[in-house]
This record gives C-alpha cells, structure tokens and sequence, in this order.
C-alpha cells in the first residue's frame, strides 16, 4: 500500500516540478520539450528518494512519469480558456 502512496506522491511532485520550471524557462525551451525529456529522469528520482530500490524503482517510475503526464494534461486542459467567436446577426 505505501508503494502506491509513494508513487501518487512522486507523480504529483514531479508534475509540480516541471510546471515551475517550464514556467520559468518557457521562452528558451517549449513546455513539450521540457515534459518529454526531464519526466522520467525525475520519476525515476523521486521514487529513489522515497528509498525505492531493484524492480520496484522501474515500475513506480514509469508509473509516476505517466501520472505526472496525466496530472499535466488534466492541468493545461482546464486551464485554457476556449476563443469564442461572436457573429454578428
């Protein structure tokens, strides 16, 4: 059970890290360059951090980088705002 909470836990503060840091670099690196080279390296990281170690760390590695994909795509989707377009009658 604590394997799960770890892995939510590493998921969400990977997508946490990656958010401040394309907000931060966002004129010199896309935000999609940003999440597709920096999610696992950091999953794998946080999982390490919470002394995760041997098969386990590959498997709630991958499993963090795609809850912090999930978490970023839940993210940006609300909050973009949709552009309506008023016709005139």
């Amino acid at each position: 059970m604590e394997l799960i909470v770890y892995t939510l836990l590493s998921g969400m503060a990977v997508a946490y890290l990656i958010e401040l840091l394309s907000s931060l670099v966002e004129r010199a690196i896309s935000a999609r360059t940003m999440k597709m080279v920096l999610t696992l390296p950091l999953s794998y990281f946080a999982c390490w951090l919470f002394n995760i170690v041997g098969f386990p760390l590959v498997v709630c590695g991958m499993a963090a980088a795609f809850i912090c994909l999930l978490l970023l795509l839940i993210v940006n989707r609300i909050s973009e705002q949709p552009m309506l377009v008023r016709r005139p009658f």
